[in-house]
């Protein structure tokens, strides 16, 4: 499926890591067997060669893959929610936001997304970076190129809560204080060579 872009671990699965893809694809990978054979090799490579003997196949690790109209582009930004589980978001280069929810059946399906602003039309900064506040599960900022952040609430994805230019040059790192009295606080890093604290 292309370069992977950017990877992310879920953090209440560990096994399950997120992945952007060059192709414009959102994938979901279960790689516990992967991890297994690397902490217990030798036990793991007798028990593959096992069930391969058997005709068994090995279980495919790819859990999700987007649809092609989810993203009309590759993207950077991908970020899971550690407040709800299985939840993350994803924002490519043509600045479309989409956050993921699962499904019984073991699929994810877009539960809120934001097309460019401006229009579908218009073209709107690439998403660099994205971040789910640890205090507030419904909360996450968004970093731009161009210097702009952002923060959304995922209930209602029309519009962005706020936004403030954090920087003249593109914004890819951006992280929320993980203290849980200090919360409100996060930082940037932008192009420039800018590191900010911003106070929300």
């Amino acid at each position: 499926h292309g370069t992977v872009n950017r990877l992310r671990c879920n953090p209440t699965i560990p096994t399950m890591v997120a992945t952007w893809s060059e192709s414009g694809r959102v994938m979901v990978f279960d790689v516990a067997s992967e991890m297994q054979s690397m902490s217990d090799f030798s036990t793991c490579s007798k028990d593959q060669a096992a069930a391969s003997a058997r005709g068994q196949k090995r279980p495919n690790a790819l859990k999700f893959i987007s649809a092609p109209d989810s993203h009309q582009t590759e993207g950077y930004g991908l970020a899971w929610n550690s407040l709800r589980a299985n939840v993350f978001a994803s924002g490519d280069c043509a600045g479309q936001l989409c956050v993921w929810s699962p499904t019984q059946d073991g699929r994810w399906v877009p539960t809120g997304s934001a097309a460019a602003s401006g229009g579908p039309r218009h073209h709107s900064p690439s998403i660099e970076e994205i971040q789910f506040s640890p205090a507030q599960p419904d909360v996450l900022i968004c970093a731009r190129a161009g210097g702009m952040m952002e923060v959304w609430d995922t209930r209602v994805m029309t519009r962005h809560r706020t936004t403030w230019r954090a920087d003249d040059t593109d914004i890819n790192v951006c992280d929320w204080n993980r203290a849980e009295k200090s919360s409100h606080l996060l930082v940037t890093g932008a192009d420039s060579g800018r590191v900010a604290v911003w106070d929300l």
